[in-house]
């Protein structure tokens, strides 16, 4: 088995509190004018305060908070065109994390942790595109504790909505999976580092699977950095005490499947470093969703 280390020393860290506080009357405000003066002013701000210190996580609350402060569409479902505040995002990746608690993610309720990272590829509609990439490029220190019942978000929340320029009435609208990974940290960058915690009984059921995500894990979809010393242990049962474990995938009604899907229960594609981590369970996929992946 897999020990993971705890830390007992006191450290002053930024409450993850704060950088929401930031962020929240940054968007609720109307006195920034535009979405690229908020947008500078929220990561200018987001800097200042954190400086060289670690960002405290105590609660599930803060959990989705980091989730919704990394997304493309904050916390808001996709709408066609939404403004993504891309310098605070990157800056918000960057950062390093520790969790200070235990957390129980079903206090949640519909609240659903979104995928952290983003590689999104665009086509301008004249042959060209345009390419975001932002995976997560900074430190999530678990410090031994444990995250359960983590509940990774659906469609409306790792898509965006593309609207071609000119467009008045969305005849062109397209849906784009903002990673084509489905995991908590959907992408992972090379100066990343995720360790020390363990995930217990998560949830992943995407139940209207957008067009172009085709891979699936429950920590990391592709990683080029450095995870160790993590935990994944899936025991879930239903009412009748049989097992549920693994990932929930179903196609939008009527869609005939084109593609093929796959699926890891750590990490699905594993670039950089992967050590002394490991994963539990009866399955890595849900029984009724075998059909759907490659064997």
């Amino acid at each position: 088995n897999t020990e993971i280390p705890s830390s007992s020393n006191a450290e002053d860290f930024i409450k993850f509190s704060e950088i929401h506080e930031i962020i929240l009357n940054a968007m609720t405000s109307t006195t920034h004018g535009t979405g690229d003066a908020r947008d500078t002013y929220m990561s200018n701000a987001i800097t200042s305060l954190v400086g060289n210190k670690r960002v405290g996580i105590y609660t599930a609350e803060d959990l989705y908070n980091f989730s919704i402060a990394a997304s493309y569409n904050w916390r808001e479902p996709a709408t066609p065109n939404l403004y993504a505040n891309l310098k605070t995002i990157k800056v918000i990746m960057g950062l390093h994390y520790a969790l200070v608690s235990d957390i129980d993610y079903s206090t949640m309720k519909s609240k659903q942790f979104i995928p952290v990272g983003i590689n999104l590829d665009l086509s301008d509609g004249t042959g060209g595109s345009s390419k975001t990439y932002l995976p997560f490029t900074g430190k999530f220190d678990g410090n031994g504790f444990t995250i359960s019942n983590l509940y990774l978000a659906d469609y409306n929340y790792i898509t965006m909505v593309y609207r071609m320029v000119g467009d008045e009435e969305g005849s062109t609208d397209a849906d784009i999976p903002l990673s084509n990974y489905y995991a908590m940290f959907a992408n992972v960058g090379t100066s990343a580092v995720i360790k020390n915690f363990q995930i217990i009984n998560p949830i992943l059921e995407l139940l209207d699977v957008p067009d172009g995500l085709t891979k699936a894990a429950v920590l990391a979809g592709e990683n080029n950095g450095i995870i160790e010393n993590v935990a994944v242990i899936d025991a879930k049962t239903n009412a009748a005490g049989n097992d549920s474990s693994g990932i929930m995938w179903s196609l939008p009604y009527g869609a005939v499947q084109t593609t093929t899907f796959t699926a890891a229960g750590l990490v699905h594609t594993n670039n950089g470093t992967l050590q002394n981590s490991y994963y539990s369970a009866d399955r890595v996929v849900y029984s009724s969703s075998d059909y759907l992946f490659e064997t």
